[in-house]
């Protein structure tokens, strides 16, 4: 939406550069503050010149959200509205090569720490999908990006190889920590291809807090990190790798039984105590939602039946496998160098922006939900040994 308002003649239009959507998530002042981070920002009074350390802030959370534009037409967008304010001097376009080269000058800081001091949880109690009996639901997940072929990408973050030879591209290995009710992302650790997910998921810990149902797979199991999160009174709800063994010690009226984690001393991060842990073995009979006739484990601490049924907690956890927080992302991080990389996750990808969008959506109408729509049928599970069997 345009507003008509005064501008002087002698303005530079790199000082009007804005976006009121990511206003309403991340302040102006904020985003002032991380401009200032950028070596363009000199000390000394200087002319105001065509681009600006706040302007090409500006251009570089609008790339992600016209992603599919080439950056002069990214720039275009932003300014074409302030062209028509003097007509008889029209500003020239900014070519490909000096945007670039604008974006490079910005650097990493300014958009690091606009990740890291704006990122917060948006859903307010009203938001539907967001809680689940009174907790905020939560979800880890991780993902490869392609990054350029360059010397400076390979040494920080190293590159698949097999019988035939290198692989064609650097990878960095990424771990999302994304609020579900939103999809917004909130925590995000970068390392390398080789790196487990469990160390970025170690790496998100601070991000959690009590009150909250953190969902992930089979990925980042482990048991001292069940351990950590029960320190910290998060929940958690997860798929069981069926090389874990558990010993049975109860069964529970909802189908599910209680079961305990016993420390093993060969794991990297190794369990100090037992962990409680409450197990559900189901199938699906609804080949939309899986592979049929497969059992799947489902393992949570959130331990009582009667506060969270079993056939809740199945729904929860497909309705994440169908939401993806890391995966269906754009997989070529556009990044130059290795600082480079750091820069594109620092905007932060798609979540950045993704998460400005559905900021304003959750803060505007609280009443919209933001998942989809479609929902696992209780008629469509049935427990595998539970005695709930005719669900």
């Amino acid at each position: 939406m345009y507003k008509v308002r005064y501008l002087e003649q002698n303005d530079k239009m790199s000082q009007q550069v804005r976006l009121s959507m990511f206003e309403q998530v991340y302040p102006r002042e904020l985003l002032q503050a991380c401009a200032q981070q950028s070596v363009m920002t000199s000390p000394k009074a200087r002319r105001v010149r065509h681009f600006t350390a706040l302007s090409v802030l500006w251009f570089v959370l609008a790339m992600v959200l016209w992603s599919r534009l080439a950056q002069g037409r990214v720039w275009d967008k932003l300014t074409h509205w302030l062209q028509d304010r003097d007509p008889a001097r029209p500003q020239e376009p900014a070519g490909a090569s000096a945007l670039s080269y604008q974006r490079e000058r910005l650097g990493v800081e300014p958009v690091k720490q606009l990740f890291e001091q704006g990122t917060h949880v948006l859903c307010e109690q009203q938001t539907p999908g967001a809680w689940y009996r009174g907790h905020r639901l939560m979800a880890l997940d991780g993902s490869l990006f392609n990054l350029p072929d360059t010397e400076a990408n390979e040494q920080a973050f190293g590159r698949s190889s097999n019988q035939y030879g290198k692989g064609a591209y650097p990878q960095a290995r990424a771990v999302f920590l994304t609020e579900c009710g939103s999809h917004a992302t909130i925590g995000l650790h970068v390392g390398r291809y080789d790196e487990a997910e469990l160390h970025g998921a170690y790496a998100l810990l601070p991000q959690l807090s009590r009150g909250m149902l953190l969902m992930h797979d089979a990925n980042f199991f482990g048991g001292a990190y069940l351990e950590a999160l029960n320190a910290k009174g998060v929940l958690a709800l997860f798929a069981l790798p069926s090389t874990v063994g558990v010993q049975r010690v109860r069964n529970l009226p909802d189908g599910s039984y209680l079961a305990l984690l016993k420390p093993n001393a060969r794991a990297v991060y190794p369990m100090q105590h037992v962990v409680w842990v409450r197990i559900i073995e189901y199938r699906l009979t609804d080949e939309r939602l899986g592979e049929p006739g497969q059992v799947y484990r489902l393992a949570t601490t959130w331990l009582n039946p009667r506060t969270a049924p079993a056939t809740e907690l199945i729904v929860l956890s497909h309705e994440r496998l169908r939401d993806r927080v890391g995966g269906g992302r754009d997989q070529n991080a556009p990044a130059r160098a290795a600082e480079g990389v750091a820069l594109s996750h620092c905007r932060w990808g798609a979540p950045r922006t993704l998460r400005t969008v559905r900021g304003a959506f959750c803060h505007a109408r609280p009443d919209v939900s933001l998942r989809a729509t479609g929902r696992a049928r209780p008629g469509s599970l049935e427990f595998h040994r539970g005695r709930l069997s005719n669900l």
